[in-house]
């Protein structure tokens, strides 16, 4: 056939325009005029056939065409190559120079660690010094009416103010406070936001008020105690306390040693010792009720040397009802602060036979200031792990120590704030927190790597297994000194150089220049009460680069 068709020809022509338009689509073209392909028919051996130019007509694919082919050997394989050969010197320069560039910028995000860790130490230790001084001022307050009282700078009334008395001599026999009914008919105000019962049904609403229903207490033991002003200085054990119910304690008033021949003191005797506290009342359960927050003192108290007495009120936990429950043991250690009064097995609570009266009393007679906090200890009653803080109680006219305010608490937003959710540190970094002093069993560990407060004490050597570097270190913290350093430590199975920073919390301490006179002034101390500080691993630290 030619290569043009006669367009009569319907079937080989894409173009019909000698007929009238048929139907058509939707926009109206005919469906007849449609372009539907090439005018130009090629034979069926054009294929085969050379054209004029000596070329023949390729039909396949285009990457398999002679003129690609020569495109890609002539064109892009030379780009291809060139690029491949700019590409390896250019890595292999920048290989070379690599390392010079990423030690200044290593060095440089080192010490934004170090700056970043050390600021945050500080703004975070600012921050406990705070949650602290809360307490220490309580302590303070407490302790300078104690002072005025006991040492003659305010007036005593002629009577007693009502007390809890008879709980520990009640409830020597039963099992638990929930079986004896002295303590069971004890009150508690859910208004009081007690630690002790915080989220749980056991207080109650009381709509006329609870106030008149907080009563201070009184626990000492009357075995081994001297006429007529009840010291006791001593133990018969193992003839008396081998058990709870061998333990005998005061439970009344009117029972307590006294002498009328004596000259008149508010501390002379047993009775006149807790006639002088129970006028504390109007001071102590105001003190605990001011404060509705989470980090309110969890109780209040004062223990006397002459006889081991302990006083105080304790909101909706009822410890002293489980006093001769109490037992010297080697994990409480008071066995080694008093060993006459608290020898070995001993039942029977004596408060100078606990390390917080024991700290407290030994860095006031050293002229070591006038508080004392301790590091987390088990309470007497086991129930919780806590903090303490004190105060001493010395008559400025003779210089007589007569015993040891005390009040519990437990730093809540410190712990809450130091929790690794809140603490942004390299991986396996971690803060520390410690006491200046260690107690008696040599425990100084506030907050530390893998330690639980339950625990009820570590030294924070025991925790870190460090090297020598660290006593340095460690020597600087309890002084109360910032800075930072670096030590190896032994974690688990692995051996590491840590990075760390440290800053002192301290808090203001007062100091009565004359209790004896309530016109006396104070004179203002501040005291590093622990210190706090945030450890990062030099390997986790480096890992990015």
């Amino acid at each position: 056939a030619g290569l043009y068709q006669s367009r009569e020809d319907n079937s080989a022509f894409a173009f019909n325009y000698s007929k009238a338009a048929a139907a058509s689509d939707a926009t109206g073209q005919s469906i007849d005029q449609c372009h539907l392909g090439p005018n130009t028919k090629l034979s069926s051996n054009a294929a085969s056939r050379s054209s004029a130019f000596g070329t023949k007509v390729h039909s396949g694919k285009v990457y398999k065409s002679p003129l690609f082919l020569w495109m890609v050997a002539l064109i892009v394989t030379p780009i291809f190559v060139t690029t491949i050969v700019i590409s390896a010197v250019v890595l292999r320069q920048i290989s070379n120079e690599l390392p010079s560039l990423i030690l200044p910028v290593k060095e440089e995000y080192l010490a934004l660690r170090e700056s970043y860790r050390f600021t945050k130490t500080n703004i975070l230790s600012i921050r406990a010094s705070g949650v602290v001084e809360r307490a220490a001022r309580d302590t303070h307050l407490l302790t300078r009416f104690s002072s005025w009282l006991y040492f003659g700078g305010m007036g005593m009334p002629g009577s007693f103010t009502e007390l809890l008395q008879g709980g520990a001599e009640e409830c020597k026999t039963a099992p638990s406070d929930s079986e004896c009914q002295w303590a069971k008919d004890m009150h508690c105000d859910c208004a009081w936001n007690d630690f002790y019962v915080r989220g749980t049904d056991t207080c109650r609403a009381y709509p006329s008020g609870s106030r008149r229903l907080q009563k201070l207490y009184f626990e000492g033991q009357s075995q081994d105690t001297s006429w007529p002003d009840g010291s006791r200085y001593s133990t018969s054990f193992p003839e008396v306390a081998t058990s709870p119910n061998t333990t005998a304690w005061w439970d009344n008033i009117t029972a307590l040693p006294s002498s009328v021949e004596s000259v008149r003191s508010n501390y002379g005797t047993t009775k006149d010792r807790v006639k002088t506290f129970s006028a504390l009342s109007t001071v102590i359960v105001p003190l605990y009720n001011y404060d509705k927050s989470n980090d309110k003192p969890l109780a209040m108290f004062v223990g006397f040397e002459a006889d081991g007495m302990f006083a105080g009120y304790t909101g909706c936990r009822h410890a002293f009802t489980r006093y001769a429950f109490w037992q010297s043991s080697e994990d409480n250690g008071a066995y080694k602060i008093r060993p006459e009064l608290c020898p070995l097995g001993k039942y029977g609570f004596d408060a100078r036979c606990r390390g917080w009266y024991d700290g407290g009393k030994s860095k006031a007679k050293a002229g070591n200031g006038t508080l004392h906090v301790t590091a987390p200890y088990i309470f007497s009653d086991g129930s919780v792990v806590g903090q303490s803080i004190t105060s001493p109680l010395i008559d400025p006219r003779n210089k007589q120590y007569i015993g040891q305010v005390l009040v519990d608490f437990l730093p809540d937003s410190i712990f809450k704030a130091l929790e690794s959710d809140n603490t942004k540190l390299a991986d396996g970094g971690f803060p520390i927190m410690i006491t200046p002093e260690s107690n008696v069993l040599g425990h100084d560990t506030v907050v530390g790597p893998g330690y639980s407060r339950k625990e009820g004490g570590k030294a924070i050597e025991d925790l870190l297994l460090p090297d020598d570097a660290f006593q340095i270190i460690l020597q600087e913290m309890k002084a109360g000194k910032r800075g930072i350093g670096v030590f190896s430590s032994t974690i688990g199975n692995s051996h590491e150089q840590i990075d760390i920073t440290y800053a002192p919390v301290v808090v203001r301490s007062y100091r009565p220049l004359n209790s004896s006179d309530i016109a006396s002034g104070v004179e203002q101390q501040h005291l590093t009460v622990f210190s706090l500080a945030f450890l990062d691993s030099d390997d986790a630290i480096a890992k990015p680069f």
